[in-house]
């Protein structure tokens, strides 16, 4: 008696792979399709966690007394205006200093007209430094009725006037507030030829005429008188005053007082009789 037949067999599978079986190819394909959104899901995850952990360690820094500002110290300013510059720097003690805006701080001190320049600094553990570059007065730029001090670049600085500076005559001229740049022509050019000058003679004028570019008139102090000088353009400047310099050595003391010299041509300075002139002598 024969025994129990045996199941049929499967049909071969022409490419190697049973029914129940898969291709190796898309089984490795699957599992690196799988490998990488695991590698993208933790990357992401990681990424969400350094973003909070900054927040909380800024949330931290913001909240800690370790990073108040426990003083504003002002350099290049006397105590005068030091309250002045902290006023207008807007930082104060109390204030965290690394979220204190050091650039608006810049910012703002510059816009003071009697600032040229500004740096503003955070110094740990708790300093704000302000140092600042104050612009000096040239000259006094006198109107019918108001004086102006301006620096070397025509800055309107403050209203008022200063014996110890150099006078500038412009009844016409407009003047704009402080922190405006003057645009008279006249006024510019007397500012721009006073400051070209060598320091002999510069120490010696005692006022300009800015009336007029081509008409700008010095007046000198000299020994024993006073000489106005025709000076022009603010060209040449070293040049005239070399020769300004040799005229008022070798005038004689009685021709001071009554007469002026023209160096627009320095070249070839011409003495003019004060009957010629055009303003006081």
């Amino acid at each position: 008696m024969s025994g129990p037949a045996a199941p049929p067999r499967a049909p071969a599978d022409v490419h190697g792979v049973g029914h129940t079986g898969m291709d190796p190819a898309i089984r490795a394909r699957r599992a690196a399709v799988h490998a990488a959104a695991r590698r993208r899901r933790a990357r992401w995850i990681g990424s969400t966690l350094a973003v909070v952990a900054i927040v909380l360690a800024a949330a931290a820094v913001a909240a800690s007394p370790l990073f108040d500002v426990e003083r504003v110290a002002v350099h290049g300013a006397g105590e005068d205006r030091a309250d002045e510059v902290r006023a207008r720097a807007g930082i104060e003690p109390g204030d965290n200093l690394v979220l204190a805006d050091v650039g608006e701080a810049r910012a703002a001190t510059e816009a003071l007209p009697w600032v040229a320049e500004a740096d503003v600094s955070r110094v740990p553990p708790g300093e704000v430094r302000i140092t600042v570059a104050a612009r000096e007065p040239l000259a006094v730029v006198r109107l019918e009725d108001r004086s102006w001090l301006v620096d070397d670049r025509g800055v309107v600085l403050t209203g008022g006037g200063r014996d110890d500076l150099v006078h500038i005559d412009a009844p016409g001229a407009d003047v704009p507030s402080p922190g405006g740049e003057i645009g008279e022509p006249a006024v510019i050019n007397a500012i721009a030829f006073h400051a070209r000058l060598p320091s002999d003679i510069a120490d010696r004028i005692t006022a300009y005429e800015a009336h007029d570019v081509l008409e700008l008139r010095a007046r000198l102090e000299a020994d024993g008188g006073t000489v106005w000088a025709r000076v022009g353009r603010a060209e040449d400047v070293p040049h005239k005053a070399g020769v300004l310099a040799g005229l008022l050595r070798e005038l004689p003391r009685e021709v001071h007082d009554a007469a002026e010299v023209d160096v627009r041509v320095p070249d070839s300075p011409v003495l003019v009789p004060a009957d010629d002139g055009e303003g006081d002598t």
